[in-house]
């Protein structure tokens, strides 16, 4: 039964498709930027120089000038610069919505009679404004140190090549430890990079798009962006607590006053809702070891798809199929690459909050994070220090376990198609009815 493949035939009617593809070279498909097409093509030119390259991509975008003059190509044109333009309507409004603001607060929400804790309230609330502003901009200034320069290519560690293999078996962007091409970039990027469609570059430890700074948050600017996101939580209690004093003491308000309350008010609550958010899921990240939402969400591919493989193969063996050998091991690593709390393993950082932390501000905790306009550190983010080894191990474990399950799927279906092609030349020769 197992030679032939019928048992499995019976108890997973899939078998036939196992493995769902084989492994590709890691610097060919790695990054997630490129199609199938695209693909095909940086294996054929494998040894092209960078200058050979830009050559081709110049030639192609010559090529596509003439699509441009017309209308569909106007359109489409217009389509590919819509997250750029949207990034600049949401960074205008969202500064003269600070303008508004600090024209509502200071005009319409701080009246008289003022005693001590007012004006220590306002005192200390101007200190938290300037603060967030300087995170913001802390935030846009350092976006540009996230961008890998031409020609750079950090060494990873090994404990992080080796969980990097993993990526061979991701069913969406294959990636790994070796050097890919950015064919938007054009040039080649190291891992633990990935390109941006939004402001069309590449990013180390890219986490996501901020469509209120327009900036990519990286391992360089992560640090402002969570002083950001903590800072905003301050600045908006402090002004409910104005808001609320407005309401008690003074003039009793008016229409007007009510009607730039409300609008005042409303984009307030929206933006703590989507500051809480983005602080409490960096702050499961980080703790988890994962310091970009990017790389979390590759290797969750793959731990998606090996525990499809589990169930499978649990689901075969209720029906009575034999069991693949090194099954066992899969089964094995699927656990190992998993909190005993629940979630991922991450490769930095230690269990812990504050050992992410530690990661993105680049230093060990103390007073010195709650500095502004400071960047974190690529170099100490990539030393070996702040690499979970044993999660590592972790995903170098599930790496091999799915290298031997495509292996054993690979043979058992070569056998299958021989057990067809004698089932066929027996027909053929009559010894079968």
């Amino acid at each position: 039964t197992l030679v032939s493949g019928s048992g499995w035939q019976r108890a997973c009617p899939s078998f036939g498709s196992q493995p769902k593809r084989p492994p590709l070279p890691y610097g060919m498909a790695a990054g997630g930027e490129v199609d199938a097409k695209q693909r095909r093509a940086a294996a054929d030119r494998v040894s092209t120089t960078d200058e050979e390259a830009g050559a081709a991509l110049t030639a192609v975008k010559d090529t596509s000038g003439k699509e441009r003059r017309t209308a569909a190509g106007k359109l489409t044109a217009l389509l590919c610069e819509l997250p750029q333009r949207r990034d600049m309507l949401v960074v205008t409004g969202f500064i003269c919505f600070n303008i508004f603001g600090y024209v509502h607060v200071t005009s319409d929400l701080l009246q008289a009679p003022w005693g001590p804790g007012t004006t220590a309230l306002v005192a200390f609330g101007y200190f938290v404004f300037l603060y967030v502003l300087a995170s913001y901009v802390g935030i846009i200034i350092h976006s540009g140190s996230n961008a890998p320069a031409k020609g750079q290519d950090w060494e990873l560690p090994e404990a992080i090549q080796g969980a990097l293999a993993v990526g061979s078996y991701a069913r969406g962007n294959l990636f790994g430890p070796r050097v890919a091409y950015c064919f938007e970039c054009n040039f080649e990027k190291p891992a633990l990079v990935h390109h941006c469609r939004s402001c069309a570059r590449c990013s180390w430890f890219m986490d996501h798009h901020c469509l209120f700074t327009g900036r990519c948050i990286g391992i360089s600017n992560y640090r402002c962006f969570i002083q950001f996101l903590i800072s905003v939580q301050l600045l908006i209690t402090m002004l409910a607590i104005i808001a609320l004093r407005r309401l008690c003491v003074g003039e009793s308000l008016g229409l007007w006053e009510v009607a730039r309350l409300v609008a005042f008010s409303s984009p307030v609550l929206y933006f703590a809702r989507v500051s809480i958010s983005h602080l409490r899921f960096s702050c499961v990240k980080l703790a988890k070891g994962w310091p970009s939402e990017v790389l979390l969400k590759k290797f969750m591919d793959v731990a998606m798809y090996a525990q499809e493989i589990e169930q499978r193969h649990g689901m075969a063996a209720r029906h009575g199929a034999p069991a693949l050998p090194g099954l066992q091991s899969l089964l094995d690593a699927n656990k190992r690459i998993v909190w005993p709390q629940g979630g991922l393993r991450g490769l930095f950082g230690g269990e812990g909050l504050v050992a992410g932390l530690a990661v993105v501000f680049g230093e060990p905790p103390s007073w010195r994070w709650l500095i502004p306009l400071k960047a974190g550190s690529l170099e100490k983010a990539l030393h070996p220090s702040t690499v979970r080894t044993d999660a590592c191990e972790a995903w170098a474990s599930l790496a091999e376990a799915l290298e031997t399950h495509h292996r054993v799927m690979g043979q058992l279906m070569k056998l299958q198609e021989l057990g067809k092609l004698q089932h066929m030349m027996e027909v053929d020769q009559g010894s079968v009815p």
